[in-house]
């Protein structure tokens, strides 16, 4: 399966975080946003391709604010959810 495949590939390089963006895609996949979040949250610190960190965090949030809202109804976590992708997509394009 992809998740297996993408630790591989990290534990044969760890220095290539690229693999680190794919895994966190992989991970939202899953519909498991606060661990894609945190993931990403590691590249942004570490200043790794901001612009495409930033989008893939604001995917997670909009994926996270959905699933909240559609799944479990909770309204105002949505929106904040909502609110924090959209800072996070305003910031990968400017």
């Amino acid at each position: 399966n992809a998740s297996s495949e993408i630790d591989l590939a990290i534990l044969l390089d760890s220095t290539n975080l690229d693999f680190q963006i794919m895994k966190a895609k992989i991970i939202a996949k899953t519909d498991n946003y606060e661990q894609a979040i945190k993931i990403l949250k590691g590249l942004e610190s570490k200043n790794f391709k901001l612009d495409t960190v930033n989008f893939n965090i604001g995917s997670c949030y909009y994926g996270h604010g959905y699933q909240l809202l559609i799944k479990q109804g909770y309204i105002e976590k949505a929106k904040d959810s909502f609110e924090m992708s959209l800072n996070y997509f305003d910031n990968a394009i400017n």
